[in-house]
């Protein structure tokens, strides 16, 4: 994985699960499950609902484009490595 790229990666189709690299673990979240999707006037924060909770992103940079993707269901992979990923489970 190139670490210089963004911190999420896409794919030109829709993509069945996102997996999102945690501090301590690896999950898998249902597209189909990403619901209640915000963000911030200025697009440095994005919340989600999903089948584990809810989820927040944080970054200093605009995060606009992975509002976008995860619009389309084109996200494959967040990368929490770069970015601040707040996870309340269920």
């Amino acid at each position: 994985m190139n670490l210089d790229a963004k911190p999420w990666d896409i794919l030109k189709k829709p993509c069945p699960r996102v997996w999102m690299l945690l501090g301590d673990k690896n999950i898998l979240i249902k597209t189909d499950s990403i619901d209640k999707i915000t963000a911030s006037t200025d697009f440095l924060t994005v919340t989600f609902d999903c089948e584990y909770g809810q989820v927040t992103i944080a970054s200093s940079e605009s995060l606009q484009g992975l509002f976008e993707e995860l619009q389309m269901e084109r996200i494959r992979l967040i990368d929490g490595r770069k970015l601040k990923i707040k996870a309340t489970f269920a």
